[in-house]
Formats: C-alpha cells, sequence, structure tokens
C-alpha cells in the first residue's frame, strides 16, 4: 500500500503544480489586451502629433516666403501621414482611415502647389492640418 499513497501523493503535487501555473498564466494574461490596445492607442495619437507638428511648422515657414524650408517639412508631413497610414491599417480604428486619407491627400496638394510657388499651398497644409484635429478629437481617450 505504501508504494501506492506515494504514487497518489506524486499525481496530487503533478496536478496543484499544473493548476497552479495555468491559474497564473490567465492571471498574468488578464490585461495584456488592454494594455495592447492602450500602447496602439498611444501610438497613433503620437503619430497624428507628429504629423501636426510638421505641417504646422510648414505654414510658418510658408507665411514666411521659406519655400525650401516649408517643402522639407511638408515633405515630414507627408512621411508622418504615411506612418500613420500603415499604423491605422495595421491596428486600427478603421474609423480613422478616411481622416488619414484626406489628411494626406491635402499634404500632397500642397506639395504640388508649392513647387509651383503658389501661395494656396498653405491653405492646403491647412486643410490636412484640420483633418488631421478632427481625427485627433475622433481618438479614443487615453483615461477612459
Amino acid at each position: 500500500m505504501v508504494p501506492m499513497t506515494k504514487a497518489r501523493l506524486a499525481l496530487a503535487g503533478l496536478v496543484s503544480v499544473l493548476v497552479v501555473l495555468f491559474v497564473g498564466y490567465l492571471w498574468g494574461a488578464s490585461g495584456r489586451g488592454e494594455a495592447r490596445e492602450r500602447a496602439g492607442s498611444l501610438e497613433v495619437r503620437l503619430r497624428v502629433a507628429e504629423a501636426q507638428r510638421a505641417l504646422a511648422v510648414a505654414r510658418v515657414d510658408l507665411f514666411e516666403l521659406n519655400y525650401g524650408q516649408a517643402s522639407r517639412r511638408l515633405e515630414d508631413g507627408r512621411r508622418a501621414i504615411e506612418r500613420l497610414t500603415t499604423l491605422v491599417d495595421r491596428e486600427g480604428p478603421r474609423e480613422a482611415k478616411p481622416l488619414v486619407e484626406e489628411a494626406a491627400g491635402h499634404t500632397r496638394q500642397a506639395q504640388q502647389l508649392l513647387a509651383q510657388m503658389d501661395q494656396a499651398a498653405g491653405s492646403r497644409a491647412a486643410d490636412a492640418l484640420a483633418a488631421l484635429d478632427r481625427l485627433h478629437a475622433a481618438l479614443p481617450r487615453i483615461d477612459e
């Protein structure tokens, strides 16, 4: 009878260890999805702010008639919007896609107008900024 009791005790110990490991895994994974979603939302906000900064500085450069610097800033804004597009395609939110595309279109138009030394490039950059502002307002708040 003694060997049978040791076997049962070993089996009970093994089952206990497996249960504890499983419960620990579930406990550790319970907040991971929310944290990942929150990090994605923060990254989208960061990319929006990056594009807004570049476009705002480009508008200032246009007002100062500094076309070379404005061109570089519009290119920075276009690249930031491309990164934002990739991020929205990969992680969402899907509702942001039309606003990102609108901002990208206005930025391309601003670049084309700037290449022609047309002051209307500033208004296109403002339109892109307005689309990004609407996107920023539509994003879920981080503290919610």
